[in-house]
């Protein structure tokens, strides 16, 4: 078992090429969460191979005009669960267990949101987002464990994330075994620092979660120029262990391939 606010995991997109070996091993990585569209036995062997601890993610619903309210989304969730599960992962993750809504932006709140629609109209969206979570939850296997992606923002501050998004935090956080903000710092226009203050604001909310900072390693979009620094990557990772943290996930590890980072950041993540 991984000790409090140092376990260290690669999110694999499979976005380019498949991973070598020793690209896995380099950074000493206590697990990875693979996403599941790009997922096959022979990735699979390797995870497996070269990690004791597995995570799958996945879409959870959709998107577009498909209302997570309705029997299409749940099937879809459903369809996903099973085939996550079929792999025998340690953890499944959801992704996107929201309304859509452009959230990275919180300026254009009002952009790309889902609208009322005959399954949603005139109920309360974070309720809604809870009971597809409860009800989806009954298709996973007794073993594996389940996390969701957490829009990370303060509601107090942001009420449209449970109002408009569906993404009630301290109630996801009392049904899920783990929670993993998406702390891209620098797409939000947040200091480094939010990063750490972020977790400490979801501890404060009293969710049985635990929880596991997903930062970033390259500057997002893909198509702004990356200008985010080892130095600065260094620092995010110190801000996100802080306890009550459990640990931090990188997204992406394909990124740091892609930027020609993989051997500065696996040193010093092998130092932490």
């Amino acid at each position: 078992m991984v000790k409090r606010g140092s376990m260290k995991i690669l999110f694999l997109e499979y976005k380019f090429r498949d991973f070598t070996d020793s690209e896995l091993l380099l950074p000493k990585a206590d697990g990875v969460i693979a996403a599941l569209e790009r997922l096959n036995r022979s990735r699979w062997s390797q995870i497996k191979r070269c990690f004791s601890w597995k995570g799958i993610s996945f879409t959870s619903l959709p998107g577009g005009d498909v209302c997570p309210a309705s029997d299409v989304a749940f099937d879809f969730l459903i369809t996903k669960i099973k085939s996550a599960c079929k792999y025998k992962p340690d953890i499944i993750w959801f992704d996107h267990l929201r309304f859509e809504g452009h959230w990275e932006d919180p300026s254009k709140e009002n952009l790309g949101f889902h609208k009322e629609c005959q399954y949603c109209k005139g109920r309360d969206r974070s309720q809604l987002i809870l009971a597809l979570a409860n009800r989806a939850l009954g298709a996973v296997t007794s073993q594996t464990k389940t996390g969701y992606f957490a829009v990370p923002f303060k509601m107090e501050d942001c009420s449209w994330i449970a109002d408009v998004l569906g993404q009630d935090h301290k109630k996801l956080g009392e049904v899920f075994d783990s929670v993993s903000p998406m702390l891209y710092h620098r797409m939000i226009g947040k200091p480094v620092s939010y990063i750490s203050e972020y977790s400490q604001y979801l501890f404060k909310l009293g969710i049985k979660a635990e929880i596991i900072p997903i930062v970033q390693l390259k500057d997002m979009p893909d198509y702004l120029e990356d200008k985010l620094t080892v130095n600065e990557i260094q620092k995010e990772v110190r801000e996100a262990v802080k306890l009550p943290s459990a640990g931090v996930a990188f997204f992406s590890w394909d990124q740091a391939i892609e930027k020609n980072k993989i051997v500065p950041v696996s040193s010093f993540l092998r130092s932490i």
